[in-house]
């Protein structure tokens, strides 16, 4: 059990990191794009809201009749994507798309990894088990920007790609390693819902 609360709390550090790393680049991909306050400010916040809003019922609908592993796969798939295109965005509209996806794949897979660590812990000891998660929630954002800021320095020497803007550069560094945290999420199975356990029986 321990074992999958790992998995998922790296998978919760994952998903924050991915929706945070645009913030240290920002100034940059702002400067590029030719974007206004009033962009950036739709960018880091509307972007988020919209999905969220939209897809809460019924996320949570799947999260308690779905399977919640493939669900939470998607989800992070969905922010990995949207971390990809964001490297590769020319204009707000597609920057906006782009972070509304690595948004809301991130937002929404938070409650999904609560749930099924809810299921891989006995009832005394779930407060403990979901600090794992909450770990992963602050130490996600704080890589981000860490992680982010360092790889930008980095990346404004010795570009990742020849003519790739160094903020460009730093999203695919960040999605490459978003892959990475993921596969493990592909060993782990189901697990079973204890509520509805216990209440069949």
């Amino acid at each position: 059990a321990w074992a999958g609360l790992l998995v998922l709390g790296f998978t919760i550090l994952n998903a924050l990191a991915m929706r945070t790393v645009f913030s240290p680049v920002q100034d940059t991909a702002k400067a590029e794009l030719r974007l206004d306050d009033f962009q950036i400010s739709l960018v880091q916040g509307l972007a988020a809201s919209i999905p969220i809003a939209v897809l809460s019922l019924p996320l949570g609908r799947l999260t308690d009749r779905g399977n919640r592993m493939r669900l939470l796969l998607a989800l992070g798939m969905t922010w990995t994507i949207g971390t990809i295109a964001t490297a590769f965005v020319t204009e707000f509209y597609g920057l906006f798309i782009a972070r509304m996806l690595a948004s809301v794949g991130a937002f929404c897979a938070i409650p999904v990894a609560i749930s099924i660590a809810a299921d891989l812990s006995p009832p005394d000891q779930r407060g403990r088990s979901l600090l794992l998660l909450s770990l992963g929630n602050m130490i996600g954002v704080a890589a981000a920007f860490a992680f982010g800021g360092a790889a930008l320095g980095a990346l404004e020497t010795a570009p990742l790609i020849p003519g790739l803007s160094a903020w460009r550069g730093v999203h695919l560094v960040f999605a490459a390693a978003s892959l990475a945290l993921l596969v493990p999420l592909l060993l782990m199975r189901e697990p079973v819902r204890r509520e509805i356990a216990e209440d069949a029986n």
